[in-house]
């Protein structure tokens, strides 16, 4: 009695959700896409459907759709796939976004699961794990949304007001420096860039909207070193956030 309740109980969420989807989208009152497609993606079983394909020959195909959330489609972003559980001998299974931000993948073993990632540039990378495979039946995935990656640009100059080159800019989760210095901050997430000889740069393809500590540092020929530390520097999702840069004395 337990599982049937349980069953009847998922099954009417599952319809609830895309009833609301439906009528939500209609009267533009649905929830923001990307909370949208993370309730999609966060029950993936419910939403792959299968279909038949002349050419899988007794093996299992997936494909699918790549997009902005605005709904475009994107194209040559880079897709791969492997068969879980993983290992060294696993084989990737690679492929490329056409004009309308299809992908397909065909002669993968069914039955298993299979891990499938997305890379585009200008967006935040995107993956899901263990979608079924089915013997001789093509998985069709639900659209494939990527958010807009953000960046940060900027310049930085000297203690005497000169264009900085050479610098190296990095950003990382508040007090990212300090667990580097006392941890080795291996496993901390660090996007870099280095300044131009007007000393402007730009570190790109930030996948996490939030505040960022940012540190800048450049050595001489004499290995003084000349830094600056910034905190608390807000990044958007398919924003660029400006910072200016000054370094102090070289020491």
């Amino acid at each position: 009695m337990k599982k049937k309740i349980l069953t009847r109980t998922l099954v009417a969420g599952a319809v609830s959700l895309c009833l609301a989807l439906i009528v939500g989208s209609t009267l533009r009152l649905e929830l923001p896409r990307r909370i949208v497609s993370s309730l999609i993606w966060a029950l993936p079983k419910l939403f792959i459907s299968y279909s038949s394909d002349s050419e899988l020959n007794g093996r299992a195909g997936l494909q699918g759709t790549v997009m902005n959330f605005s709904g475009e489609p994107i194209d040559g972003a880079y897709v791969s796939t492997f068969a879980l559980p993983a290992s060294a001998e696993t084989t990737a299974f690679k492929a490329r976004t056409n004009a309308a931000g299809h992908f397909v993948f065909r002669n993968l073993e069914a039955p298993g699961s299979y891990e499938l990632g997305v890379v585009a540039p200008g967006h935040v990378s995107w993956d899901v794990d263990w979608i079924p495979m089915k013997r001789g039946r093509m998985a069709d995935l639900p659209a494939i949304q990527l958010a807009a990656a953000g960046r940060i640009a900027g310049k930085v100059v000297d203690s005497a007001g000169k264009p900085a080159p050479g610098v190296d800019v990095e950003a990382g989760p508040p007090g990212w420096y300090n667990d580097a210095q006392a941890n080795g901050g291996d496993d901390i997430d660090i996007h870099a860039g280095v300044t131009n000889t007007d000393g402007t740069f730009v570190i790109d393809y930030i996948d996490t909207s939030g505040l960022f500590d940012i540190y800048a540092m450049v050595r001489d020929k004499e290995d003084r070193m000349a830094e600056e530390w910034q905190e608390g520097i807000r990044v958007r999702s398919g924003h660029t956030t400006s910072v200016s840069i000054t370094l102090g004395p070289m020491r």
